[in-house]
């Protein structure tokens, strides 16, 4: 199952941001979110960790243990347990099949809570914001 345009929202020394997930996947059999998918223009690299944190927070029962990272032209798989690259390039997001075999390997942690998640939640924030031309 995907699920589309999922969001988070921080508040930060007066700075309110809304994050998207362009996509959740789930799978039936599994009744949870395996991985998100977050775009982003321009480098993969500079976006991983706001999509580690989004992954680790977006549920509250759970952590997800897998997101993508795409600029539309270029992927990365990342596990969002160790932070790892799994996968480069649009290959590397799981087909159904590939995701059913990946299924019992994942580690499906418990949710970040206290300073854990507000850390995550920090990053999220700090990654997202937009500040363009703002007059002071």
């Amino acid at each position: 199952d995907l699920e589309p345009r999922c969001s988070i929202e921080t508040l930060f020394s007066t700075q309110f941001v809304r994050s998207n997930i362009e996509l959740a996947v789930s799978l039936k059999e599994l009744g949870k979110k395996f991985l998100i998918i977050r775009y982003g223009a321009g480098s993969l690299v500079s976006r991983e960790r706001s999509a580690i944190a989004a992954a680790r927070i977006l549920e509250k029962e759970y952590q997800i243990p897998l997101a993508v990272v795409t600029n539309g032209r270029d992927a990365e798989l990342l596990d969002t347990v160790t932070g790892e690259v799994l996968g480069t390039g649009m290959d590397a997001i799981p087909s159904r099949s590939r995701a059913e075999e990946m299924i019992s390997k994942l580690e499906f942690r418990a949710p970040a809570e206290g300073k854990k998640r507000e850390g995550e939640m920090r990053i999220l924030n700090a990654f997202d914001v937009e500040i363009c031309c703002r007059s002071f």
